[in-house]
């Protein structure tokens, strides 16, 4: 007969039941608190039913609250960077030209396997699906705008492109957060992924290709395009020299240097191209970086295009993150 009074692993049924629980908080807080809530009480009642039925310490639970927020301080620290880049790569009018080439180059009817392909080979470079979807992703979001490709497509393509790319990523604060936990390295892991996330990738690769193909016979809106453009050389000076960020941080990432620091990098080159080419002052683009950068034309679609970025730009993920760790210990 088990004694009940001792510590205890816990059983099937009780696991499946408290799943049952979760799936309960999540679904009847729906639209009624954040996400980061749910988690939080997901957390709170896992850590309170190991106390009190399973007669775990809560010093023992604590401590494994705390090696969560270990382990997963890079990941944070890697989204803090995003705000960054995403601010400086915006004033320095990296983005902008981006969206601009794009413009001129991209034809509608390849356009959403170019953005998923795009978005892969760039995020396998940098480790940062985040990176890619506040930098590339934003631009290419824009270069659909004035294709008159549906936002959702567009953004499925780019998005499905920079997380395939994370995954495959040996810099990559997820995949080396899973190698960490496994105790394997990061090359094995990203053996066992190619199985599922390979065959995923063709066949995403095979359907953006169809789908874009019904956008091949579509009339361009040139008059949604020179607004864009317009609008952007009204504001900044586009030059070559603006993929400057874009080759830093793609070289030192290749030769696997360090993604922090590679990171920070791309956001001094962004800063510096804000200061010397675009004419900015150094102390508004420095303000930029945490509050975000803002584009006052007058035309509410450009200001919305190119405008965000920043510290706190990341609040609201990186607090769901946080709580998301307190639930990820208790459970342990």
């Amino acid at each position: 007969m088990k004694d009940f009074t001792r510590k205890r692993e816990i059983t099937f049924i009780e696991s499946f039941a408290m799943i049952l629980v979760f799936v309960a908080i999540f679904v009847l807080g729906r639209g009624k608190f954040p996400t980061g809530m749910s988690i939080l009480m997901c957390g709170f009642f896992a850590a309170a039913y190991g106390v009190a039925v399973l007669k775990i310490s809560w010093d023992e639970i604590f401590k494994n609250i705390l090696k969560m927020y270990a382990m997963g301080m890079p990941a944070i620290l890697v989204l803090l960077m995003v705000g960054f880049i995403s601010a400086s790569w915006l004033a320095s009018g990296t983005i902008p030209m981006l969206i601009v080439y794009g413009l001129k180059i991209l034809n509608p009817s390849i356009f959403l396997v170019a953005a998923f392909l795009v978005s892969g080979i760039v995020s396998i470079a940098t480790g940062s699906s985040w990176t890619i979807v506040a930098t590339f992703g934003v631009a290419l979001m824009g270069i659909a705008q004035g294709m008159g490709i549906p936002a959702g497509v567009a953004g499925g393509a780019i998005v499905s492109g920079c997380w395939l790319g994370d995954k495959w990523s040996p810099l990559s604060d997820t995949t080396n957060l899973g190698a960490a936990v496994t105790g394997e390295d990061v090359f094995t892991v990203f053996k066992y992924l190619l199985p599922s996330s390979g065959l995923g990738a063709v066949g995403a690769a095979i359907i953006f290709a169809i789908v874009g193909m019904q956008y091949s016979g579509s009339a361009i809106d040139g008059s949604k395009i020179n607004m864009l453009l317009e609008g952007i050389y009204g504001q900044y000076t586009i030059s070559p020299l603006l993929i400057l960020p874009i080759i830093a941080v793609i070289y030192f990432a290749v030769k696997r240097k360090p993604v922090l620091p590679v990171l920070m990098l791309g956001v001094v080159v962004g800063v510096g191209l804000a200061v010397l080419v675009q004419g900015k002052d150094l102390g508004f683009v420095i303000n930029s970086l945490y509050n975000g950068f803002v584009t006052e034309t007058g035309v509410a679609e450009i200001d919305k295009l190119l405008s965000g970025g920043g510290l706190l730009s990341m609040m609201g993920v990186m607090l769901i993150i946080f709580c998301a760790f307190v639930m990820a210990g208790a459970l342990e």
